[in-house]
C-alpha cells in the first residue's frame, strides 16, 4: 500500500467518525476540504512514496505548493492545524505514529486589516434608503439590516425561520456554530424591516419556513448573501468590496465604542469565549484603547 492510498483510507475513516461527533456541518465541510487538498498534492508529489507515515516533507511541500497558489499566511495556518488535528486522531487510533507537523512549521500570523464602514456609512445605510435598481429591496434591506444589527454570521441568517424572530418582544433566536441556540437583541430598525419584507414579499408565515429563500424557493447559498450584501452596500455607499463578514465586524465595532461590556458582546455574537471577543475588539477597535489609557493618565495630571 502506497502512502497515498493509506491516507485516503485514513482519511475516509477520521471522516466518517467527524461526521458523528461534529455538530456543525460547516466544521465537517471545512475539515473535508483541507483534507482533499492534502491529498492532492500527495497524489501531485508522493503517489508512488511508500513511506508507512505522513513525513515532515510532505507536509513542507504541501505548504510550499499552498504558498505557490497564493494562500496567505492565516489561511495556511489555518489549514496545517486541521491536518495537525487530522494526524493526531490517527496516532491516537494507531493507524499513524508520528506527528509530522510541530509549532516551528507554522506560518507566522499577518496582520489583519479590516476595512471597517465609517459611521457615516452605516448611518447611510441604517437611514433606510434602498440603492436604485436593486432587485427585491426589501428582502435586500431586511439582509443587510439583520447583519449590520444583530452580527449574524451569514450561515445563521440563511438558517433563520419565521419564527425565530419575536415581534414582541424585539429580539431574535439563533442556532450557531455546534448548533448551540442563544437569543439576542433585534433593534426596532431591524424589526421594521423585516416587517417591510415579510408583508410585501414573504410568501408564508408556517412554521418551519425559512426566512430568506432564492427564486428557486431554496436556501441562499453564503456567496448569494455575499453578493446581495456587496452590492447593496457599494451602490448606496459607494463603498467596494464589503463582505457579509464585515457587517459583523461593524456590529461588534459600535458595541465597543459604545462601552457595551465585552461578555455581552460576546454573547451577542456567539462566541464560546469572551475571550475571542476581547481579542476581536483589539483588532476593531484600537483608537479606543488608545484613547482610553491616555485619559487615565491625562485626568492624573489636569
Amino acid at each position: 500500500m502506497t502512502t497515498l492510498e493509506k491516507f485516503i483510507q485514513i482519511k475516509n475513516i477520521y471522516l466518517s467518525s467527524l461526521k458523528v461527533i461534529t455538530k456543525s456541518n460547516a466544521t465537517f465541510v471545512k475539515y473535508q476540504s483541507v483534507l482533499d487538498d492534502f491529498e492532492k498534492c500527495l497524489s501531485n508529489y508522493f503517489a508512488d512514496e511508500q513511506a508507512a507515515e505522513i513525513t515532515s516533507q510532505m507536509i513542507f511541500k504541501y505548504s510550499e505548493t499552498a504558498k505557490q497558489r497564493g494562500i496567505k499566511n492565516n489561511t495556511l495556518r489555518h489549514y496545517l492545524t486541521i491536518i495537525k488535528t487530522f494526524l493526531s486522531w490517527s496516532n491516537e487510533h494507531k493507524f499513524y505514529f508520528e506527528q509530522p507537523i510541530i509549532k516551528q512549521d507554522m506560518p507566522k500570523k499577518d496582520r489583519i486589516e479590516y476595512d471597517l464602514l465609517t459611521q457615516d456609512e452605516i448611518n447611510l445605510i441604517l437611514s433606510g434608503k434602498i440603492p436604485k435598481y436593486t432587485k427585491h429591496p426589501n428582502r435586500n434591506r431586511a439582509i443587510v439590516f439583520l447583519l449590520l444589527l444583530t452580527g449574524l454570521r451569514v450561515s445563521e441568517l440563511i438558517n433563520l425561520h419565521y419564527e425565530d424572530i419575536d415581534f414582541d418582544n424585539y429580539t431574535l433566536t439563533i442556532i450557531g456554530k455546534g448548533n448551540k441556540k442563544r437569543t439576542t437583541a433585534l433593534p426596532s430598525i431591524a424589526i421594521k424591516s423585516l416587517e417591510s419584507y415579510i408583508n410585501q414579499g414573504f410568501s408564508t408565515t408556517n412554521k418551519g419556513e425559512l426566512l430568506f429563500k432564492n427564486k428557486d424557493n431554496k436556501s441562499f447559498s453564503e456567496q448569494n448573501i455575499s453578493q446581495i450584501v456587496e452590492r447593496y452596500v457599494e451602490k448606496l455607499t459607494g463603498h467596494k468590496n464589503i463582505r457579509s463578514h464585515d457587517l459583523r465586524h461593524a456590529y461588534a465595532s459600535l458595541l465597543i465604542t459604545n462601552n457595551i461590556p465585552i461578555p455581552h458582546i460576546s454573547q451577542a455574537l456567539g462566541h464560546s469565549n469572551w475571550e475571542t471577543t476581547a481579542i476581536y475588539a483589539s483588532h476593531l477597535c484600537p483608537q479606543k484603547q488608545v484613547s482610553e489609557i491616555n485619559n487615565v493618565f491625562n485626568n492624573m495630571f489636569t
